[in-house]
């Protein structure tokens, strides 16, 4: 304890120095004014005189100058992505827009496709039994079931005894098992 005793006074002189030395050369640029060093005023007036920091305080600094540039690298991630998202909106547009018109498309063919089923029925329909007869054996066999499961009972039963028998019965097992 008597060693602590010697020891402070000592402390304290160093501390009261330190200061002191700290206090003389800003006293002595106040004493001369600014009008005697105007370009010294006017830096001072950008740049307060730096204290000493504290390593906490240095590290606190440092600390928050490193969340600045991340910040600042965070905003300018988060304009790339907000550019990118409204040319993805613009680009998704652009698709629904392109599969509308497939899908019109699309449609008009199933349409017209249909129209020509139609049509092509109205005219085996029309044809005599024994002409249609001829013509469907000449078909391969999933078209002559399409077009067999298109018409009417009474014009397939004028044209079942005409047709080949075995692609006949083939039909008749396809449309009974629901094929």
């Amino acid at each position: 304890m008597k060693k602590l005793w010697f020891i402070m006074p000592i402390l304290v002189s160093i501390l009261l120095w330190s200061s002191f030395e700290n206090l003389v050369p800003a006293a002595v640029g106040q004493a001369a004014g600014p009008a005697a060093n105007p370009a010294a005023a006017s830096a001072a007036d950008k740049n307060p005189p730096a204290r000493k920091l504290s390593p906490e305080e240095a590290a606190l600094e440092a600390k928050k100058m490193e969340l600045a540039a991340k910040e600042a690298a965070l905003t300018a991630k988060e304009q790339q992505l907000n550019a990118m998202a409204s040319n993805l909106e613009i680009r998704t547009k652009e698709l629904d827009n392109a599969r509308k018109g497939v899908d019109a498309s699309l449609e008009a063919e199933k349409r017209l496709q249909g129209e020509r089923a139609l049509k092509t029925l109205k005219i085996y329909k029309s044809l005599k039994p024994a002409e249609t007869a001829r013509l469907l054996d000449q078909l391969d066999e999933k078209t002559v079931t399409e077009i067999l499961n298109s018409l009417d009972q009474k014009t397939v039963a004028k044209l079942i005894p005409l047709l080949n028998q075995p692609r006949v019965l083939k039909w008749t097992k396809e449309t009974l098992a629901g094929k």
